[in-house]
Protein backbone atom coordinates (compact mmCIF):
# COMPACT_ATOMS: atom_id res chain seq x y z
CA UNK A 1 0.00 0.00 0.00
CA UNK A 2 0.78 3.33 -0.90
CA UNK A 3 0.35 6.42 1.16
CA UNK A 4 0.00 9.52 -0.91
CA UNK A 5 -1.37 13.06 0.17
CA UNK A 6 -1.52 15.86 -1.84
CA UNK A 7 2.07 14.99 -4.17
CA UNK A 8 0.36 13.63 -6.98
CA UNK A 9 3.72 15.08 -8.66
CA UNK A 10 5.98 12.94 -6.60
CA UNK A 11 3.74 9.48 -6.27
CA UNK A 12 4.46 9.80 -10.65
CA UNK A 13 7.77 8.83 -10.05
CA UNK A 14 7.25 6.50 -7.65
CA UNK A 15 4.80 4.48 -9.72
CA UNK A 16 6.49 4.96 -12.73
CA UNK A 17 10.15 3.38 -10.75
CA UNK A 18 7.85 0.70 -9.55
CA UNK A 19 6.33 -0.57 -12.52
CA UNK A 20 10.19 -0.71 -14.02
CA UNK A 21 11.49 -2.58 -10.81
CA UNK A 22 8.66 -4.24 -9.95
CA UNK A 23 9.92 -8.08 -11.87
CA UNK A 24 6.77 -10.60 -10.31
CA UNK A 25 4.15 -7.90 -10.00
CA UNK A 26 1.71 -11.28 -9.74
CA UNK A 27 3.09 -11.82 -6.63
CA UNK A 28 0.68 -9.16 -4.85
CA UNK A 29 -1.20 -6.25 -5.76
CA UNK A 30 -0.31 -2.78 -5.75
CA UNK A 31 -2.87 -0.17 -3.80
CA UNK A 32 -2.46 3.59 -3.95
CA UNK A 33 -4.18 5.10 -0.69
CA UNK A 34 -4.96 8.84 -1.63
CA UNK A 35 -6.09 12.08 -0.03
CA UNK A 36 -6.67 14.83 -2.20
CA UNK A 37 -7.72 18.94 -2.03
CA UNK A 38 -9.89 20.06 -5.05
CA UNK A 39 -6.91 21.29 -6.67
CA UNK A 40 -4.67 17.98 -6.63
CA UNK A 41 -7.52 15.69 -8.06
CA UNK A 42 -7.51 15.78 -11.49
CA UNK A 43 -3.53 15.16 -11.44
CA UNK A 44 -4.66 11.57 -9.01
CA UNK A 45 -7.41 11.12 -11.79
CA UNK A 46 -5.07 11.08 -14.48
CA UNK A 47 -2.05 8.83 -12.09
CA UNK A 48 -4.89 6.17 -12.32
CA UNK A 49 -5.59 5.93 -15.93
CA UNK A 50 -2.08 5.75 -16.64
CA UNK A 51 -1.72 3.04 -14.02
CA UNK A 52 -4.67 1.46 -14.61
CA UNK A 53 -3.14 -1.93 -13.37
CA UNK A 54 -3.20 -0.24 -9.50
CA UNK A 55 -5.68 -0.23 -7.82
CA UNK A 56 -6.64 3.55 -6.31
CA UNK A 57 -8.58 4.49 -3.52
CA UNK A 58 -9.58 7.41 -2.11
CA UNK A 59 -9.83 8.39 1.55
CA UNK A 60 -12.08 10.77 1.22
CA UNK A 61 -14.80 8.12 0.25
CA UNK A 62 -14.30 6.54 3.76
CA UNK A 63 -15.13 7.42 7.25
CA UNK A 64 -11.63 8.11 8.22
CA UNK A 65 -7.99 6.91 7.23
CA UNK A 66 -8.30 4.05 9.40
CA UNK A 67 -11.23 2.56 8.10
CA UNK A 68 -9.54 3.45 4.66
CA UNK A 69 -6.67 1.64 5.04
CA UNK A 70 -8.39 -1.52 6.83
CA UNK A 71 -10.52 -1.61 3.56
CA UNK A 72 -7.51 -1.38 1.18
CA UNK A 73 -6.14 -4.64 3.15
CA UNK A 74 -5.87 -7.68 0.59
CA UNK A 75 -7.81 -10.37 2.59
CA UNK A 76 -5.95 -13.27 1.87
CA UNK A 77 -2.78 -11.06 2.11
CA UNK A 78 0.03 -12.56 4.63
CA UNK A 79 2.52 -10.14 4.39
CA UNK A 80 2.25 -6.22 4.75
CA UNK A 81 4.31 -3.45 2.92
CA UNK A 82 3.86 0.19 3.09
CA UNK A 83 5.44 2.77 0.97
CA UNK A 84 5.18 6.40 0.97
CA UNK A 85 4.85 8.84 -1.98
CA UNK A 86 8.23 10.31 -1.94
CA UNK A 87 10.62 7.54 -2.44
CA UNK A 88 11.23 5.78 -5.80
CA UNK A 89 12.56 2.25 -6.27
CA UNK A 90 16.45 2.10 -7.27
CA UNK A 91 16.42 -1.48 -9.11
CA UNK A 92 14.90 -4.13 -10.08
CA UNK A 93 13.55 -6.76 -7.62
CA UNK A 94 11.59 -9.89 -7.26
CA UNK A 95 9.08 -10.22 -4.47
CA UNK A 96 8.94 -12.96 -4.14
CA UNK A 97 12.75 -13.35 -3.42
CA UNK A 98 11.99 -11.32 -0.58
CA UNK A 99 9.46 -13.36 0.59
CA UNK A 100 11.08 -16.44 0.04
CA UNK A 101 14.10 -14.55 2.60
CA UNK A 102 11.87 -13.20 4.58
CA UNK A 103 10.19 -17.05 5.48
CA UNK A 104 13.85 -19.03 5.73
CA UNK A 105 14.70 -16.29 8.37
CA UNK A 106 12.46 -18.19 10.92
CA UNK A 107 10.10 -16.34 13.41
CA UNK A 108 12.31 -14.44 14.92
CA UNK A 109 13.03 -12.29 11.85
CA UNK A 110 10.85 -9.17 12.32
CA UNK A 111 10.51 -7.61 9.35
CA UNK A 112 12.74 -7.06 5.69
CA UNK A 113 13.64 -3.98 4.87
CA UNK A 114 14.12 -3.06 0.96
CA UNK A 115 15.34 0.71 1.93
CA UNK A 116 18.62 0.03 4.87
CA UNK A 117 21.64 -1.33 3.34
CA UNK A 118 25.71 -1.63 4.69
CA UNK A 119 26.38 1.74 2.81
CA UNK A 120 23.95 4.07 5.06
CA UNK A 121 26.24 5.55 7.52
CA UNK A 122 24.21 8.79 8.61
CA UNK A 123 20.89 9.43 9.46
CA UNK A 124 18.86 12.72 7.81
CA UNK A 125 16.41 12.09 10.66
CA UNK A 126 18.61 12.28 14.10
CA UNK A 127 20.88 13.82 12.22
CA UNK A 128 24.23 11.54 13.14
CA UNK A 129 26.16 9.53 11.71
CA UNK A 130 25.48 6.24 12.96
CA UNK A 131 26.90 3.18 10.31
CA UNK A 132 25.42 -0.16 12.00
CA UNK A 133 26.58 -1.34 14.59
CA UNK A 134 25.09 -5.02 14.87
CA UNK A 135 24.87 -5.79 11.12
CA UNK A 136 26.03 -9.45 9.86
CA UNK A 137 27.87 -8.91 6.42
CA UNK A 138 26.88 -12.55 5.37
CA UNK A 139 23.36 -12.63 6.47
CA UNK A 140 22.15 -8.75 6.48
CA UNK A 141 20.82 -9.34 9.83
CA UNK A 142 20.64 -5.93 11.84
CA UNK A 143 20.00 -6.81 15.88
CA UNK A 144 17.80 -3.28 15.90
CA UNK A 145 17.53 -3.41 19.59
CA UNK A 146 21.31 -3.43 20.03
CA UNK A 147 21.24 -0.16 17.56
CA UNK A 148 21.90 3.26 18.96
CA UNK A 149 18.60 4.48 19.65
CA UNK A 150 19.70 7.89 17.16
CA UNK A 151 20.42 5.72 14.56
CA UNK A 152 18.33 4.22 11.46
CA UNK A 153 19.43 0.89 11.97
CA UNK A 154 17.25 0.75 15.34
CA UNK A 155 13.88 1.60 13.84
CA UNK A 156 12.43 -1.42 13.23
CA UNK A 157 9.01 -0.21 12.61
CA UNK A 158 8.33 2.19 9.64
CA UNK A 159 6.29 2.85 6.86
CA UNK A 160 9.18 3.22 3.77
CA UNK A 161 9.27 -0.18 2.86
CA UNK A 162 9.52 -2.42 4.81
CA UNK A 163 7.66 -6.50 4.55
CA UNK A 164 5.84 -7.43 7.86
CA UNK A 165 3.54 -10.59 8.58
CA UNK A 166 -0.02 -9.58 9.08
CA UNK A 167 -0.44 -11.02 12.25
CA UNK A 168 2.20 -9.15 13.79
CA UNK A 169 1.33 -5.63 12.11
CA UNK A 170 -2.63 -6.43 12.42
CA UNK A 171 -3.78 -5.66 16.04
CA UNK A 172 -1.98 -2.13 16.18
CA UNK A 173 -3.87 -1.74 12.47
CA UNK A 174 -7.47 -2.22 14.30
CA UNK A 175 -6.80 -2.09 17.48
CA UNK A 176 -5.25 1.72 17.87
CA UNK A 177 -6.42 5.09 16.57
CA UNK A 178 -4.51 6.75 14.06
CA UNK A 179 -5.70 9.45 11.57
CA UNK A 180 -3.13 9.45 9.18
CA UNK A 181 -0.07 7.70 7.93
CA UNK A 182 2.07 10.16 10.55
CA UNK A 183 0.02 8.85 13.75
CA UNK A 184 -0.07 5.22 12.42
CA UNK A 185 3.72 4.92 12.12
CA UNK A 186 3.52 6.62 15.75
CA UNK A 187 1.56 3.52 17.15
CA UNK A 188 3.60 0.99 15.69
CA UNK A 189 7.20 2.78 17.16
CA UNK A 190 5.05 2.44 20.42
CA UNK A 191 3.57 -1.21 19.89
CA UNK A 192 6.36 -2.70 18.70
CA UNK A 193 5.51 -6.70 18.74
CA UNK A 194 8.61 -8.11 18.85
CA UNK A 195 11.29 -9.42 21.13
CA UNK A 196 14.39 -7.37 22.20
CA UNK A 197 16.36 -10.76 20.60
CA UNK A 198 14.79 -10.19 17.19
CA UNK A 199 16.15 -9.25 13.83
CA UNK A 200 15.42 -7.96 10.90
CA UNK A 201 16.67 -8.35 7.18
CA UNK A 202 18.33 -5.52 5.22
CA UNK A 203 19.42 -5.24 1.57
CA UNK A 204 23.46 -5.35 0.17
CA UNK A 205 22.01 -2.74 -2.21
CA UNK A 206 18.91 -0.50 -2.27
CA UNK A 207 15.63 -1.41 -3.65
CA UNK A 208 14.33 2.05 -2.47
Amino acid sequence: IIFSKDRPAQLEPLLRSLHVAYQDPETAPVTILYRSSAHYAPAYLELARQYGKYKFADEAKSASFKVALLAALEPAARILMFLVDDQVFLRPFHLGELLESFAKAGRNCATVSLRLHPGIGYSYCFRSVSPPQTLTPDTLEVRWADEPANSDWSVVMSLDGNLYRREDLFPILSGTDYANPCFLEHQMVHGIPFSLDSFYLCQREPIV
